[in-house]
């Protein structure tokens, strides 16, 4: 599973590399949605108009309805450059991405991508936007250009609470911006979550619940690129979620979910009371 959302009272909805699946309370599968051009999904994300899925393999980010039939896509390529990757007519540049003759299903398959979405949410002025890892910046999914300042590092997960878009950072910064303004995202620096605590790794997912803030952190496996920021050894890492305080962001407790066997976390919702 790369991504959760509570979808009302009675369901959640969840991803993997393929697939958009419907569960119910007792965490049973009612529903599924597979596609053969959804590609190495990323989240997904409850709105008022249907379901928000990145399809980040794909550089498309897709709104379902309810029922998981779609409704509209927004790609930030076109047709046949998505046609060229299906057929394996790319170029590998470093360790990260996925040769295209290799021995993995396809729907797994890393591929070089041109924005790599990690995140969709509307805003309360009705437009849909996403991180963009190539763009480190958020993105209006209109224009697939950026709306908000170039940050040092890549952001990943968002969530609205109180009037703003709060986000992470690869890196474990943590940005707030106010929706209420000119068209802009100008996101203001709120914490370093690195820097004063001794746990680190790739972070993603954040999540406001009974006035607390979780943010989650997850064990690196190998160095690239895009671990540039990390100060010491993947072997460090770890794999986790840190506890805030809403309104003084102190944080207030890291509970460990590190396992030599490997463990992740991506995002994270509110659990349904039954």
């Amino acid at each position: 599973m790369t991504g959760i959302d509570r979808l009302n009272d009675s369901h959640y909805v969840i991803c993997d590399f393929n697939r958009v699946l419907l569960l119910n309370a007792s965490g049973e599968v009612v529903e599924c949605r597979t596609v053969d051009d959804m590609n190495d999904l990323h989240s997904v994300t409850s709105t008022s108009e249907g379901i928000l899925v990145t399809n980040t393999g794909r550089d498309a980010v897709e709104l379902l309805a309810e029922d998981l039939t779609p409704k509209y896509r927004w790609s930030g390529i076109s047709e046949t450059e998505w046609l060229r990757r299906v057929v394996g007519n790319y170029e590998v540049v470093g360790s990260y991405f996925d040769e295209a003759s290799a021995l993995i299903p396809f729907c797994r398959r890393r591929l070089p991508d041109r924005h790599h979405v990690n995140y969709a949410i509307k805003l309360p002025d009705g437009r849909y936007v996403a991180s963009s890892l190539v763009h480190r910046a958020y993105i209006d999914l209109a224009t697939w250009q950026p709306i908000s300042q170039v940050l040092k590092q890549p952001p990943h997960d968002g969530c609205l609470f109180k009037g703003n878009l709060w986000i992470t950072s690869v890196d474990g910064n943590i940005y707030s911006a106010d929706t209420n303004t000119d068209g802009k995202l100008h996101f203001r620096h709120r914490l370093s979550l690195f820097n004063d605590d001794p746990h680190y790794g790739w972070c993603r997912g954040l999540y406001f619940s009974c006035g607390k803030l979780f943010i989650g952190i997850t064990a690196i496996q190998e160095i690239s690129s895009r671990t540039s920021w990390l100060r010491g050894a993947p072997s460090e890492t770890k794999t986790g979620l840190y506890q805030l305080c809403s309104d003084s962001l102190e944080v207030e407790h890291f509970y460990d979910f590190s396992h030599p066997d490997g463990a992740r976390i991506f995002s994270m919702t509110e659990a349904l009371v039954c």
